[in-house]
């Protein structure tokens, strides 16, 4: 019984957050993420968003919350895929959902779903393009983690009222967590790839 009780304690403390937030600073960190974040805290959640990394720590140390969260919402808008290290997050993300389970949400934020599974046109073609000249096979994980996402089913934007999206996001955290039931499998899942992927 006490064994069960101290296995039960590690599965829920291997989390720290409930959400993680990706998504590209300029675009919407001052305005809709922001938004989102507040939102979501308000509602009982615990999001964990770039600015609450204490200066001085290393940028790997936000990746790595990628894996502690139970669920990601990734927010594209567009000049997502001109960054970096939000195509480093988005191929993270990718890797946790395929070997841990990870759930997760893309929110289309005046973006088509086409322009990351065609990537023939749009401002995503043409970071990409750039990104290719310094970096070779590495956009080549950056493309797939991008139409991996452009396939799932997730919120579009385009105009309207940001606090109706924010709703269906928060809606679809809680049903797609179903938090009484798929919380301790997940985080299961999540210790044995960890612990492998920490060995590695």
């Amino acid at each position: 019984m006490a064994g069960t009780s101290a296995s039960k304690s590690k599965i829920l403390s291997f989390f720290k957050y409930d959400v993680f937030l990706c998504f590209h600073g300029k675009d919407t960190r001052e305005g809709f993420t922001s938004y989102l974040h507040d939102a979501l805290r308000h509602s009982g959640i615990k999001a964990f968003m770039d600015v609450q990394l204490p200066k001085g720590r290393p940028l790997n140390d936000l990746i790595e919350m990628i894996p502690k969260s139970r669920f990601t919402v990734v927010v594209f808008s567009e000049n997502f895929a001109s960054s970096e290290w939000c195509l480093d997050e988005l191929a993270r993300i990718v890797e946790c959902k395929d070997n841990m389970g990870l759930e997760v949400l893309p929110v289309f934020y005046k973006v088509e779903p086409s322009e990351l599974t065609d990537q023939l046109k749009g401002r995503t073609v043409e970071y990409l393009a750039e990104h290719g000249k310094r970096h070779g096979e590495k956009v080549q994980r950056w493309r797939r983690a991008l139409k991996v996402f452009g396939r799932l089913e997730g919120l579009p934007y385009k105009h309207g009222i940001e606090s109706q999206l924010v709703e269906d996001i928060i809606g679809t955290i809680h049903e797609k967590l179903n938090w009484k039931n798929r919380v301790r499998r997940r985080a299961s899942e999540a210790l044995h790839y960890y612990g492998q992927w920490a060995r590695s």
